[in-house]
């Protein structure tokens, strides 16, 4: 293990208690420059102090050689869990459908432990089970024979080497060094390099230690840095290994999940990878759970909720933001969800917030969806914030500008009962929005 860093404990959106004078070098930031370019983190002035705010981020953040921030989601695991499987772009099959391999306790609220455990978790089935395995078909030469003689292959062998008493033969092998299990093995070092790293923080020795123990489990297969696995059909989205082998689909699923995550490399100057985050962007995935949830309206004729960020046959998908402009990449307007129904012509455009809301709508955040509504001509436009009590209304209206009516749309991601959470938001907003 390196010398390791130390790892710093926040919420999300929540004040990091870091000691300035280790990331201070006279007036430049010693933070990674990835962290910076991503808005991993932000600087906050206030009262004459500077404070380093953690974002939407979660995950492990390092900031450089000697610390790392591990933001924690204000979310419950369990119910970030749950989120997850119902969430387009994330497979429904990785996190719902690893609860049938067993439970795990959880100490904190650590999303990097929970992705950590639930793969350690599914290796361990996975090698309960049987690793899988190929048939190759190799050759070789020489005076025994192995599987079956090549006749063509051993006479020019014969002839140019001129020893007659040389065969060249064939067999199928057997091997466990295959794409998924070469897929399996690099995440185990991901995480290796992460929890290696790593001090001062419950859960990391064990967790460390397990990832050592799992490692072993594929010592005969072959480290692909390069990741030529992925190419491989068995390991193709959509085309995932699938049972008897237990266990294998959801941990390639995982294992791709932490991979994936490398892509935000975090390097020092001389380019070196230092420690690969496992990062989840909450506004993202707060944004793609509201959409599917309002998927669920049911009205007796058809309701459309269409992703304002791509384009949608309907002409509701993203905008140009100007009707006539001569430029080579004009500018869009791209709402995150819009609710069409055709048959009374109702327009709603809603933007998704992931920050809680006290009191009244920020006056940049109305003035956004109030442009966006200006754009695709409805006079109904909401705004979807991550928080709700139980006296609150899951949608009420704020008021109106001009012509326009803005309303807030609340949903409670931490309610016992998500799924009636959003029956309560569906059966409101199509009350009040689209009648």
């Amino acid at each position: 293990m390196n010398d390791g860093r130390t790892v710093y404990v926040a919420e999300e959106h929540g004040d990091v208690n870091l000691p300035l004078e280790q990331i201070l070098e006279g007036a430049t930031l010693r933070i990674y420059q990835d962290v910076s370019d991503k808005g991993l983190l932000s600087l906050v002035l206030r009262r004459g102090k500077v404070t380093i705010r953690a974002t939407s981020w979660i995950g492990l953040i390092p900031i450089n050689e000697k610390m790392a921030v591990e933001v924690r989601p204000r979310v419950p695991v369990n119910k970030l869990e749950e989120i997850l499987s119902s969430v387009e772009g994330f497979d429904p099959v990785v996190l719902s459908g690893l609860r049938q391999y067993g439970q795990t306790s959880y100490s904190n609220n650590s999303f990097l432990d929970l992705i950590a455990i639930r793969l350690l978790d599914l290796i361990t089935v996975v090698a309960n089970n049987g690793l899988h395995f190929e048939y190759r078909k190799t050759t070789q030469h020489g005076p025994g024979v192995v599987g079956s003689i090549l006749p063509i292959e051993t006479a020019i062998k014969q002839w140019t080497g001129g020893n007659r008493r040389i065969a060249v033969s064939a067999s199928w092998q057997r091997t466990i060094d295959t794409a998924p299990n070469r897929l399996l093995k690099l995440a185990l070092a991901r995480l290796a390099q992460i929890y290696g790293n790593l001090h001062g923080r419950a859960n990391t020795k064990p967790i460390f230690r397990r990832v050592a123990e799992a490692s072993l489990v594929f010592e005969r297969v072959q480290t692909d840095e390069a990741m030529h696995f992925l190419k491989h059909p068995l390991l193709q989205d959509g085309n995932l290994m699938v049972e008897p082998r237990r266990g294998y689909s959801d941990a390639i699923r995982l294992g791709k999940l932490v991979l994936s995550s490398s892509s935000l490399s975090i390097r020092e100057s001389n380019g070196h990878l230092q420690l690969a985050p496992i990062l989840l962007n909450m506004s993202v995935v707060f944004e793609k759970y509201i959409r599917g949830v309002l998927r669920g309206i049911s009205l007796g004729d058809r309701v459309a909720v269409i992703d304002g960020n791509v384009d949608h046959s309907s002409g509701y998908g993203r905008r140009q933001m100007y009707d006539n402009v001569q430029a080579p990449n004009p500018p869009r307007m791209t709402p995150d969800i819009v609710v069409s129904r055709p048959s009374n012509g109702r327009i709603v455009v809603v933007d998704v917030k992931y920050k809680p809301l006290s009191g009244l709508p920020e006056r940049s955040d109305v003035e956004q969806v109030l442009a966006y509504g200006l754009r695709y001509g409805t006079a109904y436009v909401a705004i979807a914030y991550p928080n709700r009590k139980d006296e609150d209304d899951s949608v009420k209206l704020v008021g109106t500008v001009g012509s326009v009516q803005l309303w807030v749309l609340r949903f409670n991601l931490g309610a016992s009962d998500l799924s009636n959470e959003g029956k309560i938001l569906c059966e409101s907003f199509c009350a009040k929005l689209l009648q």
